[in-house]
């Protein structure tokens, strides 16, 4: 997995800009270079979002693709304090103990987007083939 996730971090998505952000069962999110060069940015089964000090710029200086992180650690911790430390409940997309990782996308204001989830993918707008897939 380490080889997937050095592979999407060679991607590079520096001055692109984070357009709409759609949260549902997923995350999807739209990036677009000087308006012909777009791409949607997935983030399947997330149990964790955060945007914090965000302003004004929507420009990426950088996407950085983890299998550990901080919002990872504190998603898990909630999640089982909401169950109060029973076991929690698991479905066929979602389980406690699967593999997450955590996507940080970062603009050039310092804000930092992140998101912890079980899979990534990029494919380019309109188009049905990934660029990238984890699994």
């Amino acid at each position: 997995m380490k080889k997937s996730i050095d592979c999407f971090n060679k991607m590079c998505f520096s001055d692109f800009l984070v357009g709409n952000i759609s949260i549902s069962e997923d995350i999807e999110i739209e990036l677009s270079f000087e308006h012909e060069n777009r791409f949607l940015l997935k983030c399947e089964n997330y149990i964790g979002i955060s945007i914090i000090g965000f302003w004004e710029d929507c420009i990426i200086d950088k996407i950085i693709l983890s299998n550990e992180g901080d919002l990872i650690d504190s998603s898990k911790e909630k999640i089982i304090k909401n169950y109060y430390n029973h076991e929690v409940p698991f479905s066929d997309i979602k389980n406690i103990k699967d593999r997450w990782y955590q996507i940080d996308i970062i603009l050039i204001d310092g804000c930092v987007i992140k998101i912890a989830c079980n899979n990534v993918s990029v494919r380019k707008e309109n188009e049905r083939d990934f660029i990238f897939r984890l699994s």
